[in-house]
């Protein structure tokens, strides 16, 4: 176990440090940079990925995601939840687990940190620690290293990819955990990344299946002044339709969104069930 200190913001603009204990673990679930279309642009039969962003302005960080999953290659009733929210921290998710199964049970897991003790929002390494465990315990993992490598957990690579969203002295804080799988030598490790820091207005932080419309970003001039010139709240839910559009198969349904402000985060729109 080892303590560190990592200054959320790198200038003097804040002080505050997040004191972060890693523990290494940590495990598996989104195809986030799964490939759905062939060289013709036809759909490939790849079954899986979903989609999260957070569109950030000034004062603002507004968090969006869409509602489909997909189980042994069938989509579910689009229902599914992958943002919520409590004391004003945004949790968001995308994730498959065993190959098959969603890993949005790590929801109610993230919901247990930000409700624990005082200042738990700078204590998110309880989430990395704890998650770790969490997903690991939802894997079946084979003991033998021919059975590990032709595992599906790690022959496609699976990841879990998440990200915590607050305001802090008045300044946006966006915090992302990926959660991949490895082997190393002859044992399988379950390894975490976060980053935690500074983000700047007009910034977009992606979780899951969003290469296509990142790429439309990076690329056409027009749809990013588009983007840039909207509203945070429109921003957020065009990006999330327009990679309805690139991946219908795998992303789609109702768009739920949080609008996250120093004063504090409200839904804007959300399914019944979500919370």
């Amino acid at each position: 176990m080892k303590t560190l200190s990592i200054a959320i913001y790198p200038d003097s603009r804040l002080t505050s440090i997040l004191h972060v204990v890693v523990i290494v673990a940590v495990s598996v679930g989104c195809h986030a940079q799964t490939r759905f279309f062939d060289e013709e642009g036809k759909p490939n039969g790849a079954a899986y990925g979903s989609v999260g962003v957070a569109v950030i302005r000034k004062d603002t960080i507004v968090v969006a995601a869409e509602s489909r999953t997909i189980t042994d290659g069938r989509i579910n009733p689009d229902t599914a939840c992958k943002i919520t929210v409590v004391d004003n921290v945004v949790f968001a998710t995308t994730g498959l687990l065993k190959g098959n199964q969603t890993a949005l049970p790590i929801l109610d897991y993230a919901r247990s940190v930000l409700r624990g003790s005082e200042q738990t929002r700078y204590k998110l390494q309880t989430f990395q620690s704890g998650a770790s465990s969490l997903l690991t315990s939802w894997l079946n993992i084979p003991e033998d290293y021919d059975s590990l490598v032709r595992s599906a957990t790690y022959r496609n690579g699976h990841s879990v990819h998440c990200m915590f969203c607050f305001f802090s002295d008045g300044k946006p804080v966006v915090v992302k955990y990926t959660f991949m799988p490895s082997i190393v030598g002859k044992r399988f490790k379950i390894g975490g990344v976060y980053d935690a820091g500074a983000r700047e207005p007009g910034e977009i932080l992606w979780i899951g299946e969003y290469e296509q419309s990142d790429a439309l970003l990076k690329n056409d001039p027009l749809f990013a002044k588009k983007i840039d010139e909207e509203n945070a709240l429109l921003a957020a839910e065009t990006l999330i339709q327009k990679q309805m559009e690139f991946t219908p198969r795998t992303v789609g349904g109702a768009v739920d969104i949080i609008l996250v402000t120093p004063n504090g985060a409200r839904w804007i729109q959300k399914k019944q069930n979500c919370y």
